[in-house]
């Protein structure tokens, strides 16, 4: 019988103890804070890699990102969507974030160049060998269209090429152009070069020419209406420095 008192003491003695540990731990968690992103549907795979980074050395803060076209994000924030820092793939979309009083007109930072490119499917089925087959009628073309940064973009070259494409369909990102390539939905379209490095071989790149003026230039900026500002100013400071740099040469990004 005292065996059995004692056994029942020792138990619950070192229940009470595992209960009192586990009740230490959870008061000792860091609360977690969501740092909110809008960023260019371009940036989707530098920017979850980067968040990750930024996570590690930043213990209880959470990286939250959207992606989507720029013209997109910017008419979403327009209509309320809450975030702290918007990443613009031109600089055309972050001057109407200022335009919109969403963003401060010295905000912005500009951390990295892309550039507009012809791409085909890797099999190429349209035999495209240079920019000036994409101007037969019989090749299915896809484009971003007009308004998006990489729409924008593909119009000046064509311009300067004295070329006149007629698209299937004109998308609102160039994750959708790259999608419709890399699936042989299309025969030939205009992405970026960090999207054909990004397609892992099912993609290829046509030579185009493109003028350091025509490169796109990528601005960052806190948004007005951020609810975690000093987070956000230090997510931007970690972009520009050189951990996250390097993380966006790797996926082919030039440098600002």
């Amino acid at each position: 019988m005292r065996r059995l008192v004692l056994t029942a003491l020792v138990s619950a003695l070192v229940l009470g103890g595992c209960v009192g540990k586990a009740t230490d731990k959870v008061e000792k968690k860091v609360p977690e804070e969501t740092l909110q992103i809008v960023a260019a549907a371009s940036l989707k795979d530098a920017f979850a890699d980067i968040a990750r980074e930024f996570e590690r050395e930043n213990p209880g803060v959470k990286v939250s990102n959207v992606f989507d076209g720029s013209t997109t994000l910017v008419q979403q924030l327009s209509e309320g969507f809450k975030a702290d820092v918007f990443a613009s793939a031109d600089k055309k979309n972050m001057d109407k974030a200022v335009e919109r009083g969403l963003v401060d007109d010295t905000a912005s930072r500009v951390f990295a160049t892309n550039q507009i490119t012809a791409a085909v499917p890797a099999a190429n089925p349209g035999q495209v060998k240079g920019l000036v087959d994409l101007a037969k009628r019989e090749l299915k073309v896809v484009v971003c269209a007009p308004e998006v940064p990489c729409g924008n973009s593909t119009g000046k070259v064509l311009k300067k090429a004295g070329l006149q494409v007629t698209p299937v369909s004109q998308e609102q990102n160039v994750k959708a152009v790259s999608t419709k390539l890399a699936s042989g939905e299309a025969d030939a379209g205009f992405i970026y070069r960090t999207d054909v490095k990004a397609a892992n071989g099912k993609i290829t790149e046509i030579p185009t020419e493109v003028d350091a003026d025509l490169l796109n230039k990528y601005p960052i900026a806190e948004l007005k209406q951020a609810e975690h500002k000093k987070i956000a100013r230090a997510f931007i400071k970690f972009v520009i420095g050189e951990k996250a740099q390097k993380i966006l040469q790797g996926y082919g990004f030039g440098k600002p």
